[in-house]
């Protein structure tokens, strides 16, 4: 979801850029309604393990992380929704960006496959990770 980008010393001691793995999430979980909260969870990096946001997941959104700092996050709000056999309401995010973060590994790009059941509760599309 995010093209990062860290300076690494190559052997022969000159600068190089180097694009560090993106920041990923492999749950999302609750009810995809107004008053209710979604947990994220099995992130990769320093969000420290999760977080938590606001329902319904819309743009902008603000993850609060469990390791402490925030992610606000902006996308097309007409999200590409398609059905699979395995995800009947999957909506896909277009146009993802981390727009402000406290979180110095989460810059870029986000993307994200949300499975949303017909009760509201949300889940990642199968095989699909969130990415910062």
């Amino acid at each position: 979801m995010a093209s990062l980008v860290a300076t690494a010393s190559a052997c022969s001691g000159t600068g190089a850029t180097k694009s560090a793995p993106p920041v990923t999430c492999s749950s999302i979980s609750g009810v995809n309604d107004v008053n209710h909260h979604l947990t994220i969870s099995g992130c990769t990096g320093s969000p420290g393990g999760g977080g938590t946001v606001a329902a319904p997941f819309f743009s902008p959104s603000v993850i609060h992380w469990s390791g402490g700092g925030t992610t606000e996050v902006v996308f097309d709000p007409t999200p590409k929704l398609t059905s699979t056999p395995n995800c009947v309401n999957e909506a896909t995010v277009t146009g993802g960006k981390v727009d402000r973060t406290t979180i110095p590994s989460i810059t870029g790009d986000f993307h994200a496959s949300f499975c949303i059941d017909n009760a509201g509760n949300i889940s990642l599309a199968p095989g699909t990770k969130m990415k910062f």
